[in-house]
């Protein structure tokens, strides 16, 4: 369902009255308030956990020779949530080469990779540092390609054509969860505890289906 259709189908569920919204935009009233509460649904999920599926991405940048700290504004990331980096991969000339590298604490990088006389070459370690940049160890000496996940910001709908990026299976979570602000609203408790019973077992379907499984990285012998 897209942005619209969501807001509609609010509306039925909560028995208003008519067909409307008619729109998302210059809605007034409690068509209004189905379009805002369908949003602020969807936003609700998607801060629920930061690591959904829908919101996995993956970048692909050429290093800077010389440079070891890179953040999203340098990787060309416009959506940037938060990083992914228990897969990343790094190659020089092409894929045939390609390696993953080891992520360790910030502590080992910073002994390891910042004290002392350091040698430009290839790197195989990856970090994390206090202001949330990404660090490679040793810095490189070439610019090679680096591949890495990470988890987009949460989406926002605008158009009524807009579709949440979940999978569409799940779309009615977010009507669920946004019969409980109409209820709240209306002080329509049986609403409330209905929205609520439907959103949580929605949940616990979208958290079988959507969450990935975490491997830690080893650390540095």
């Amino acid at each position: 369902m897209n942005f619209l259709e969501l807001a509609q189908k609010l509306r039925e569920k909560t028995g208003g009255s008519g067909e409307g919204p008619v729109a998302v935009t210059n809605q007034r009233g409690e068509s209004l308030r189905y379009v805002d509460w369908i949003d602020e649904a969807w936003m609700e999920i998607q801060n629920f956990r930061a690591d959904w599926a829908w919101m996995h991405k993956t970048n692909v940048s050429l290093l800077v020779p010389g440079t070891q700290s890179y953040n999203e504004i340098s990787l060309g990331i416009a959506d940037f949530g938060n990083w992914e980096l228990n897969d990343v991969r790094l190659f020089d000339v092409s894929v045939a080469d390609e390696k993953f590298l080891k992520y360790v604490d910030y502590d080992q990088f910073k002994y390891r990779y910042t004290v002392g006389p350091q040698t430009q070459s290839r790197p195989g370690v990856i970090s994390r540092d206090t202001s949330n940049n990404i660090v490679l160890g040793p810095k490189p000496d070439k610019a090679y390609t680096l591949i890495l996940d990470y988890f987009q910001t949460p989406q926002h709908l605008v158009s009524g054509t807009d579709v949440p990026a979940m999978p569409e299976r799940f779309h009615m979570a977010i009507v669920y969860k946004a019969m409980e602000y109409y209820g709240l609203f209306e002080n329509a408790r049986e609403v409330v505890q209905d929205g609520s019973r439907q959103y949580n077992q929605a949940l616990e379907r979208i958290e079988s289906a959507m969450l990935q499984e975490v491997t830690l990285g080893t650390p540095l012998a």
